[in-house]
């Protein structure tokens, strides 16, 4: 459901729908979900592991890994024997 007025997010399936890309008033975000490690590239963005996530949010970067694997966009990275949370500002 979304508010009076505002844009359904878009959604594109991505990794055999192991990944979705979604695009919303509130940013972008790329989410990953798999019963098994995969990998996922895509220019400046990729992923190893069974879970995790980028968030483009405003002027804010957020890698997450629900597991151990490796994230990574925009020259930023976080690899980790086990779940994770990095944020970073992309302020000039």
């Amino acid at each position: 459901m979304t508010l009076r007025g505002e844009r359904a997010p878009k959604i594109t399936p991505l990794a055999d729908g192991k990944a979705i890309h979604v695009r919303s008033p509130a940013g972008t975000d790329y989410v990953f979900l798999g019963p098994t490690p995969f990998t996922f590239r895509e220019d400046d963005l990729s992923f190893e592991g069974t879970s995790g996530l980028i968030q483009f949010h405003g002027d804010t970067l957020v890698l997450a890994l629900g597991s151990s694997g490796r994230i990574a966009a925009r020259n930023h990275e976080v690899s980790e024997d086990r779940a994770a949370l990095r944020t970073w500002s992309l302020k000039p």
